[in-house]
């Protein structure tokens, strides 16, 4: 079981070199400087979108990785707006990634944790 779920993280993380089309179809595949266009359209939907994206991916990966027994990505440190800050930083210095490329960059900042017990 713990390799059938370990194969499905890998084909949604690691796409084939000559595959075109975007493993994702969501907000992360959008780049950053996509973001900042809809930012000054509608700045509170767009963080509420990403903020919610992006938590949504974060807890996703944090739930896979507590069901194969691995270290999870510790979420607590995330107050208030500082994940949206880190992104939006992200995407200064990398208008052309993606946001799930800034999102793989917050989790590399992240210290991890062991998993919570299960219930």
């Amino acid at each position: 079981m713990r390799a059938w779920i370990l194969g499905i993280i890998v084909a949604l993380f690691v796409g084939s070199a000559a595959q075109a089309a975007p493993i994702f179809v969501d907000a992360g595949t959008a780049t950053c400087s996509t973001f900042f266009k809809m930012k000054k359209e509608n700045p509170e939907l767009t963080d509420l979108t990403l903020d919610s994206w992006l938590k949504g991916y974060l807890s996703g990966v944090n739930s896979v990785l507590g069901a194969m027994g691995q270290k999870v990505y510790d979420l607590s440190g995330l107050k208030g707006d500082q994940a949206l800050d880190f992104m939006h930083s992200y995407c200064v210095r990398n208008p052309s990634a993606n946001y799930q490329d800034g999102t793989i960059a917050l989790m590399s900042a992240l210290s991890r944790t062991d998993a919570p017990p299960k219930r």
